[in-house]
Formats: C-alpha cells, sequence, structure tokens
C-alpha cells in the first residue's frame, strides 16, 4: 500500500479484531467495489469520521493469500460471471500471521452475500474439507460435484480493514494484487479495490467515493483473475472492469 494510505492508517485510532467482529462482522452483507487510483485513496479516506483500523499486534496493513477452487467445468466462474442468483466460491486463505482458513461464501436470491468457514485442517481433496464445503452449499440451496474441486487460482494482495462505526460496517482496501494460475500469472499497478461490507443502505465511505465520482462494479479477484491469467475465457460480466485495468496489469 502507497506511503500516504500507510500515513493515514497510523493516524487512525485502532480497533482488536474481536472487537471489529463484535462491532461489524457482516458474514451476511452487501458488497460494493471499487476501483479506485492509488493516488486518490489518501485522500479518499481522509474524509472519513470516526473511522478505525484493524491493528494487530501493530500491524495496520497485511498480506492475503487466497486459493480458490473450482470444479472441471469452471461452475463457480459461469455462476458468477453470467450473474446467476445463487452462485459460489471455495477458497482457502491464509495470513500473514500464520492463521489458515477453508471458506465457502455464496450469494442468495436477494444479492446478499454470506460467509461461512472453519480452520483449514487438510487440501480442499480432504474428507473433512469436501463433508465441510458440501454441507455449507447444501445449506445454501446450491449443487456442486464437490468431489471435483480443485484449485485453479492463487491470489496474493495487502489488505488494510476499516471499521465505520456509524453504519455499523467495514471496508477494506487492498493493493499491490498479484494473480497466479497454471497459465499465466498477472499484476495490478497502480489501482487499489475499496470494498465497502455493509447492510442494504450506502455507507459514508460509498457517499465519499461518489462525490469522486467513483461508482461500484463488479470487481470479483476471482473472476477477473481467471480472465486475465488464462486466455479463452469469457469476459463474462467484468468486461468494464477489464477495460478498466488493461492499462495497469503487467
Amino acid at each position: 500500500m502507497s506511503t500516504m494510505t500507510d500515513n493515514w492508517a497510523a493516524a487512525l485510532p485502532g480497533i482488536s479484531l474481536d472487537d471489529l467482529n463484535r462491532a461489524a462482522a457482516r458474514l451476511s452483507r452487501v458488497d460494493r467495489k471499487y476501483l479506485v487510483r492509488e493516488g486518490d485513496v489518501a485522500g479518499i479516506l481522509a474524509e472519513l469520521s470516526d473511522a478505525r483500523v484493524l491493528d494487530v499486534d501493530g500491524c495496520r496493513s497485511t498480506r492475503y493469500a487466497s486459493l480458490y477452487c473450482d470444479t472441471p467445468q469452471l461452475d463457480a466462474f459461469h455462476l458468477a460471471g453470467l450473474c446467476r442468483r445463487r452462485r459460489f466460491k471455495v477458497r482457502t486463505r491464509s495470513y500473514e500471521a500464520g492463521d489458515e482458513f477453508l471458506e465457502v461464501k455464496w450469494k442468495d436470491g436477494r444479492g446478499v452475500t454470506h460467509k461461512v468457514r472453519q480452520p483449514l485442517c487438510g487440501p480442499i481433496t480432504s474428507p473433512p474439507s469436501q463433508r465441510f464445503v458440501e454441507t455449507s452449499l447444501e445449506n445454501a440451496g446450491i449443487r456442486c460435484a464437490v468431489n471435483t474441486l480443485e484449485p485453479v487460482l492463487q491470489t496474493g494482495y495487502a489488505r488494510t480493514t476499516l471499521l465505520l462505526p456509524g453504519d455499523e460496517a467495514r471496508a477494506t482496501i487492498d493493493s499491490d494484487l498479484a494473480w497466479t494460475s497454471a497459465t499465466g500469472s498477472a499484476r495490478v499497478n497502480g489501482m487499489s479495490i475499496i470494498e465497502t461490507k455493509a447492510g442494504s443502505r450506502l455507507t459514508s465511505l460509498d457517499l465519499i467515493l461518489h462525490r469522486h465520482r467513483y461508482r461500484a462494479l463488479p470487481m470479483s479477484k476471482y473472476g477477473v483473475g481467471m480472465v486475465v491469467t488464462r486466455p479463452g475465457l469469457p469476459a463474462e460480466k467484468w468486461h468494464r472492469t477489464l477495460r478498466l485495468l488493461e492499462s495497469t496489469i503487467s
């Protein structure tokens, strides 16, 4: 993350992970994602009042690594790209501190994102992992050949997480995004992803972003990363996002 944003985050009051989860766990939420020029991030965030920044052992930005899994037919990719009402993602997530989780995300018929997770206890092909994924998707009313899931895309990025107290919401700022798949790799330069995780109403940060002429757009790290690193995949609903990113990807 840029030095300007680091300085801004350092000036905010901190909040622990436990307190953040109590105030705004947001495992069920409406996500809004914005592609923002890195040079604009600090100025936008400086307009927030009363925000607090996640502080873990003195660190206000941490590296994330996610490994996305899909079927051989790329069901998760196509369901998301075609905006199917019930779609899902399965991934493992590793944190800089060493914690690892298996996560299942899905959208319901109202467009609300849900997420469940458990500590990673083996690869996606292990029986405990497959049982967790299968049960989670069945409970969400989603069918998937769980026994065919396999890793298809690795992502890495730096994240700073905010609590927006008045909105009972959280927001994340991701930078230095990179993808790796079996067929290629890519990195985003000079752009950050700001995401608000809230209820149906716009948060104070959404309104600030709108004043700066940024609008939410489809931005799936998984979907976009697959298109960028796997030639031949259709752009699906991410065509506008890919146009905006075209000059920033190396």
